[in-house]
């Protein structure tokens, strides 16, 4: 019997399309696929192969087929309807020509011990709006602009207080931004302007003219009356997912600030999990030639990264994570009460 576990770097679907004989799936009885809910994105390197060396083979050609996930639909928006779920399952399916199979419930405990919280907000109701201070782009190097517009958005979904406090740890931890070759005159100017907008983000909370006493959104009170509640039981760990990299690490900056928190008869040990997570304020390369051994490096850095804050967690030196999808397969944490943290 021949079998293969596939998981694929960024060059392997390149690299078989060049040299065919590099993977004759002919030759195999069974194909594992490690983490196979990457399939289901088009452009993923298990999709093209799927596509370019199992669904051209006859169907007496083909091997069986082993797919394992804990999350099989990572591309699904809040705004999917049960039936847009079904019809994304069957095209997950129909790419893996496999059907899908979950452990039975009584096989499981996670639900025993495991409490969620999910509160929708109204953005356009819910939450006060502060305009922050216009930079000038003139003065700034333009690739800062996309980044430099996530404040206002940061802004609005948690906060002033919030937001002023994740400038500070900016202020403390960017760079230049080499790939872009910024000048040292443009870098500068930036963090004038992050210090400027936290003086006005700090002025407004200090004159009690944003929202409740601390300047949170509405969205945010609820998410610290959520974690209050639960930590006060027991000794438990909670996860908060958002939406954003920004927010994980802005909230995650926040929670472990004493001062903001200390009229809460908690304490908040919190930690974050995001793609990209060694440089808070990281710009990319525009350029697709990324050197393959750097980002083989990036992956490792990033796979110790997510061991080392698990541990945390299981041992309580931490008890809230604050993540995006990057650990939505799964977080093996026992006693986990997870809140799910929605925008």
């Amino acid at each position: 019997m021949h079998v293969v576990l596939a998981h694929c770097s960024n060059s392997s679907s390149a690299m078989s399309r060049q040299y065919p004989d590099v993977l004759v799936l002919s030759n195999l009885d069974l194909m594992v696929i490690d983490e196979c809910h990457y399939a289901g994105t088009k452009d993923h390197n298990y999709a093209t192969i799927m596509r370019l060396f199992y669904h051209t083979l006859p169907v007496g050609q083909r091997p069986h087929v082993l797919g394992l996930t804990a999350s099989p639909l990572i591309n699904a928006k809040v705004t999917d309807t049960a039936e847009r779920l079904r019809v994304k399952l069957s095209e997950f399916e129909q790419t893996l020509d496999a059907k899908l199979h979950g452990f039975p419930e009584e096989l499981t405990n996670c639900h025993k011990d495991t409490k969620e919280s999910i509160v929708h907000f109204d953005s356009q109701v819910d939450s006060f709006s502060t305009k922050l201070p216009e930079p000038d782009m003139t003065l700034l190097h333009k690739s800062r602009g996309k980044e430099l517009r996530q404040l206002q958005t940061l802004c609005d979904d948690v906060g002033l207080q919030v937001t002023s406090t994740y400038i500070s740890a900016l202020l403390r931890e960017i760079g230049r931004n080499e790939y872009d070759r910024e000048s040292v005159v443009q870098f500068n100017e930036l963090k004038v302007y992050l210090s400027h907008v936290a003086l006005h983000l700090n002025r407004q909370v200090d004159e009690g003219d944003c929202g409740d006493f601390s300047g949170h959104t509405e969205k945010m009170s609820t998410l610290v009356g959520l974690l209050t509640d639960l930590l006060k039981h027991d000794d438990p760990v909670g996860v908060i997912f958002v939406e954003r990299r920004i927010s994980a690490i802005a909230l995650s900056h926040y929670f472990n600030q004493k001062k903001p928190m200390a009229h809460l008869d908690v304490d908040i040990r919190s930690d974050s999990l995001v793609r990209n997570s060694t440089n808070i304020f990281k710009y990319l390369n525009n350029s697709n030639n990324h050197d393959p051994q750097v980002v083989d490096q990036d992956f490792l850095h990033q796979t110790k990264r997510i061991r080392s804050v698990i541990a945390k967690l299981r041992t309580r030196e931490t008890n809230v994570l604050i993540a995006t999808s990057v650990v939505e397969e799964g977080v093996d944490a026992r006693g986990l009460q997870l809140h799910h943290f929605v925008r």
